[in-house]
């Protein structure tokens, strides 16, 4: 599952502000306007009402011939409007949302979503597709005009679903304009600090993957284990193999390396090694913690609460210092929360085996010359 989001801010890259609302308006079916000019603007055409992703800010389509002058009537409104507020005329009121297999694929259309004018994404959740291209146009949905494609996003580099969840929770607690990046680098940090305060049952996975004779490093790509963030267990070909830190693999590789039964695994920077070198095709058997963004597609019941505590914790940075109250409860309301996913990850069964080995308590590395060298 990804959500697909059309960033708002396109919609008037070529738009130029039309007018400014000349006196305040109020919401309903079938309002007049009064603008300081209404110059360019026509029956039909589609107007955004107010910067993208501000508070009020809407698209309204005008619905009466216009006469040279200040007045436009607008089909609805759902938002009052004040005198000074910006206008701009809009080509398009509609993402469409697409998808390929690969770049230069053939485009399936997966939805046609009004534009959110009142955020600064227009959001799809594809609930089908995991791999692939996303590709958007801008719709009218009147004249049936549509643009051309945009560029391929690949789904790889997408978000999550949980991450729009929340967002969506979050806008439900700060009704206010924030800044994205500012929220994406807290919400970041949120996920750590939860991350942090214990060993969740939910991030724990298990995955297996075939060594090669000779072949003593394996990425993440190869060991099918990307979100791999903390390594905790492993074996080969059935038999454990200890965790150990690259300091310690370095010095066990100070020579030529044995080709045998491996009976170390470490870690480093997207790669998993083995030390001594496989000396075959065996299963390797790899169990860990997932990094930051592995709980997204998880629907664990530790799991869907996490959207929530993240955006509760959220919601009290951004309210301290501009409602205390407002923070507070918000912080009481990410404590809760927190209490709730401990109780249930009680509930969850680890997928972690015995991390003892049954055969000793101790593990010896010998070289190539069968001395022992180091016991860990």
């Amino acid at each position: 599952m990804k959500l697909l989001q059309f960033d708002n801010n396109s919609l008037i890259l070529d738009a130029q502000e039309v007018a400014q609302i000349r006196y305040p308006v109020a919401k309903g079916a079938t309002v007049t306007i009064k603008l300081d000019n209404n110059h360019g603007l026509a029956q039909n055409d589609y107007i955004l009402i107010g910067d993208v992703a501000g508070t009020q800010s809407e698209l309204a389509q005008i619905s009466a011939v216009v006469v040279a002058g200040t007045d436009i009537v607008v089909s609805s409104i759902l938002f009052p409007h004040n005198a000074g507020v910006k206008v701009f005329l809009v080509k398009y009121n509609q993402v469409k949302f697409y998808r390929a297999a690969t770049l230069l694929g053939t485009k399936a259309l997966l939805s046609t979503v009004a534009v959110d004018a009142d955020d600064q994404f227009t959001e799809f959740q594809d609930d089908t597709n995991t791999t692939g291209y996303a590709f958007f146009t801008l719709y009218n949905s009147t004249t049936t005009t549509e643009s051309g494609y945009s560029g391929g996003y690949p789904y790889t580099l997408l978000k999550s679903t949980a991450r729009g969840k929340i967002r969506e929770i979050f806008q439900g607690f700060y009704k206010r304009p924030y800044d994205e990046n500012f929220f994406t680098a807290l919400a970041d940090a949120v996920e750590a600090e939860i991350y942090a305060i214990k060993r969740w049952r939910f991030r724990e996975k298990g995955v297996t993957f075939n060594s090669v004779a000779s072949q003593q490093s394996y990425t993440l790509t190869e060991a099918g284990a990307t979100d791999l963030g903390q390594l905790v267990y492993a074996t080969y070909d059935g038999d454990p193999l200890q965790v150990i830190r690259l300091k310690t693999h370095k010095f066990l590789n100070w020579s030529t390396i044995v080709t045998t039964i491996p009976r170390a695994i470490v870690e480093w920077e997207g790669k998993i090694y083995m030390t001594p070198m496989p000396d075959g095709i065996k299963v390797v058997e790899l169990y860990y913690y997932k990094n930051s963004s592995g709980f997204t597609d998880d629907t664990t019941e530790t799991g869907v609460q996490l959207p929530l505590a993240i955006a509760a914790r959220l919601a009290q940075h951004f309210w301290t210092g501009e409602d205390d109250k407002k923070a507070s409860s918000y912080e009481k309301l990410f404590l809760q929360t927190i209490s709730a996913m401990k109780i249930n990850d009680k509930k969850q069964v680890s997928v972690f085996p015995s991390l003892t080995d049954s055969r000793t308590s101790r593990l010896t590395i010998y070289n190539q010359f069968d001395n022992p060298q180091i016991t860990i």
